[in-house]
């Protein structure tokens, strides 16, 4: 940020979609073009999506320049070739175009499941859901919307919350508890124990007890203690208050 670097027209990031905050940073810091040596307009960023599951890049996310000021034009993504994308609804029905909701994948990049776990992976028709909302366009076009919370990534990796909880749920001390995902510089997202604890609960004993329990990116890496689960009139863990409790307490915002 205390540099010049106006001579720099194209950024690229890769890997998980990158927040919008930083992009709209990185267009400032470049420009357009330059001009008796001094740059002028923002530059264009090229966000390349992609995870484990997908084997790799699986769309380009554009943040087109402006040769005026920092406009901050809408970014689009569009699939790589043979890469096909769809929203659908929670019970897995497609959505039209403009409605939010879940983006799933299709093709020959696409995993055929996970070793040991035949229940998660693509559908009978080869869609795989990867956790991510967002919203079709024409043309092929399309707009990521945020994270859903009920799939998480760490690190590119996909943490399905409720195994890990499954996992920790007889830690000593621990009445009941929720994993949560915030949001992370480096990794995109970080797990949080949302703990109910009980008599002889201990952060550092239950983070330590779990690294035991949970392979390396499913680990919690920090805990919120509160009195009781915020759950919807099912009964079920509603886990969009739950991070947002997480958020609350560790002081993370979300990125606009």
């Amino acid at each position: 940020a205390d540099r010049d670097l106006s001579s720099i027209q194209i950024f690229v990031s890769s890997a998980d979609v990158l927040p919008s905050d930083r992009a709209r940073r990185l267009q400032r810091y470049g420009a357009f073009g330059r001009v008796a040596g001094h740059g002028f307009g923002s530059a264009v960023v090229v966000d390349i999506f992609g995870m484990v599951e997908l084997s790799g890049p699986a769309a380009i996310r554009l943040y087109p320049p402006s040769p005026v000021g920092s406009l901050p034009a809408p970014s689009f993504a569009k699939t790589l070739p043979g890469v096909r994308v769809r929203v659908v609804d929670e019970d897995g029905q497609p959505l039209p175009n403009g409605e939010v909701g879940e983006i799933q994948w299709h093709g020959p990049n696409v995993l055929e499941g996970y070793e040991g776990d035949h229940e998660e992976g693509p559908d009978d028709e080869g869609w795989f859901g990867s956790g991510d909302n967002g919203r079709v366009l024409r043309g092929g076009l399309f707009q990521f919307a945020g994270r859903s919370k009920d799939r998480l990534k760490v690190g590119g990796f996909s943490v399905f919350p409720a195994e890990v909880e499954e996992a920790l749920k007889d830690a000593e001390g621990v009445a009941e508890l929720a994993i949560v995902g915030v949001e992370d510089e480096r990794l995109g997202e970080r797990l949080v124990a949302v703990v109910v604890p009980t008599g002889g609960f201990d952060d550092d004993r239950f983070l330590t007890w779990a690294r035991d329990q949970v392979a390396g990116y499913r680990r919690p890496a920090e805990v919120v203690t509160v009195e009781h689960l915020p759950r919807g009139n099912n009964g079920k863990l509603d886990r969009e208050a739950a991070t947002e409790l997480a958020e609350q307490a560790l002081g993370v915002t979300e990125d606009a």
